[in-house]
Formats: structure tokens, sequence, C-alpha cells
């Protein structure tokens, strides 16, 4: 025998996406969708037993209260699973009617939904703790079969509808989808906020090019074998030329032949009257050396 299932959601596509998921279900269900108003409606024509009702209900406490009175009286379901608005229900649940199994997020994952559904039908129950404990409470199952005629109250009509909640409480993984960037909360404006004028760009602040920088660019040597240069023509033989900059001997010795063959010369002196003669002053005082040096044989 087919088990009888009733999806009270309010969103038509939702409501929709929702039967087609317990279409594929492993199980043989014959599911049924209406709104706030059908429930209210029929809780005055008593249409009869299901077996299980996925109902959808708002954060407000009163308002789930009057939702499963009307499920109760039109169609007196074995299980009910209530489909939150909201990630928690912000109230208690506490004092109610034995045939509530749980409730779970109507936006939750395919998976999860499935999953708390047949967990419901196998007779368990889901019920995740909310955040909140509202103070209100119900005396026992009275208000739910209370049978006082009460005013009618059409929260849940067209222009009363319970609101959707917002994108941002959606998961990405929700069955019907989320947006991918999340709007703007009502009331909020995007920020205008400049920076001001007089906090200089980001680009001046960049730290002041290295001594020798210059002379290195003309040569056309590395950071490195410039000041090697630079000790060089300070006298300075390579292992005190290494404790200087340290490093390691041989690295030192790398440095050194690399330097003499962008120079083309052989030697260290050779090295320095080069770079001399070409306008470097190689950190050395006084006045330009190479109007001092002799001419080159």
């Amino acid at each position: 025998m087919a088990t009888t299932v009733t999806v009270v959601e309010p969103n038509p596509l939702l409501c929709l996406g929702i039967l087609n998921l317990l279409q594929s279900l492993d199980c043989t269900l014959v599911a049924t969708g209406i709104d706030y108003a059908q429930l209210f409606r029929d809780a005055t024509e008593q249409t009869g037993a299901t077996d299980l009702m996925l109902l959808s209900v708002p954060g407000s406490y009163e308002r789930m209260v009057e939702l499963i009175s009307a499920a109760q009286q039109g169609y007196a379901p074995r299980r009910i699973l209530l489909l939150s608005d909201t990630h928690t229900l912000p109230y208690s649940l506490l004092n109610l009617p034995s045939s509530l199994a749980g409730y779970i997020s109507k936006y939750s994952s395919q998976d999860v939904l499935k999953t708390s559904i047949m967990l419901v039908l196998a007779g368990g129950k889901c019920f995740p703790p909310p955040d909140i404990v509202h103070p209100a409470r119900l005396d026992g199952d009275a208000v739910l079969h209370d049978k006082t005629p009460q005013p009618k109250r059409r929260w849940y009509d067209r222009h009363g509808a319970v609101p959707a909640p917002r994108a941002e409480e959606r998961p990405p993984d929700s069955f019907l989808g989320a947006p991918k960037t999340m709007p703007a909360s009502a009331g909020t404006r995007p920020s205008t906020d400049r920076a001001p004028a007089s906090e200089p760009p980001i680009e001046s602040q960049a730290p002041p090019p290295r001594p020798g920088s210059r002379e290195a660019r003309m040569l056309r040597l590395t950071p490195r074998q410039y000041e090697v240069l630079v000790l060089l023509a300070k006298g300075y033989p390579l292992k005190k030329i290494s404790r200087e900059l340290n490093i390691s001997v041989a690295t030192a010795k790398t440095h050194t032949e690399a330097l003499y063959q962008r120079l083309s010369v052989n030697s260290s002196n050779a090295a320095v009257y080069a770079a001399i003669s070409k306008g470097a002053t190689l950190g050395l005082q006084g006045p330009p050396l190479q109007e001092s040096l002799p001419p080159a044989a």
C-alpha cells in the first residue's frame, strides 16, 4: 500500500521542488502539495488522514501552532515533519503533539532532506536543538484540540504571505540553488568611503634604490658582483670579502670570476681600473679617479 504524503508549502516553486524530491525516494509514495489557504479551508472539511505531512512553518511561534492545529483538524497526520524557514527554529517545540517527528530547514541539501524524510517515515525523529527557547508554551494539546471558533486570520493570504527567507540564509547546496552573490541588506548603502587625498599613493612609498645600484647597472653587474668589486677596490682578499658579505670563500670567488668576465679582465686591479674608466666611483672618496689614472697602454 502506498504511503500518502502531504506537502504544505506556500511557495509554488519550492513546493514543486519538494514533490520532485519525494518522487526520487526509494519507496512507493502518493504525494500532494497544498498551500496555507487550502490547509485552513480543509481544516473545516475533514479531508482524511495522511501518513506524513511536510509542513512549512515561519519563524512565528503563534503561527506555527495555528498551522499544526489546522493540519490536525483537516488531515490528522500520523507524522509531521516541520520545514523551517530558518536553519534552526527560534522557539521551543515542547508540549506539542506526539505526531510531531522533527524539523529541518527547507533549504537543506537534497541528501539531508531525503535522509530526514526517510528517517521519519521509518518511525524515527530528528530534532536539532533550537538556538533560542521561546517563552510561549502550549498547555498540553488543549490549544491544538480547542474547537472554539476563532476569528478568521488571513496572514497567509497573498498580501500577507510569510516572507521568504533572506538569500544569505540559503546554503549553496540547496536543491533549489542559491544566488552566487549576496544582495545588500535592506536599508544599507554601498560604501563610498575613499582614502583621504592627503595620503600618498602606495607606489610613492616604495623604498629608495640601494646605493651603487646605478653603477652596477652601468657596469652590467649584479648587486652582489658590484659589492665584491667595491671590496676588491679596497684591497680586500677573498677571505675578508667572504666575511664582510657573510658568504663562503667559494661563493666570493665565483662572483669575482663572473665580474671579471663582465668587464673583460683577468685580475682585480684590471677590474677596478676598467670600472673607474667607465665612470664608476666604487664608493671611493675624493675627485674622480679616472682623471688621475694614466692612460691605458
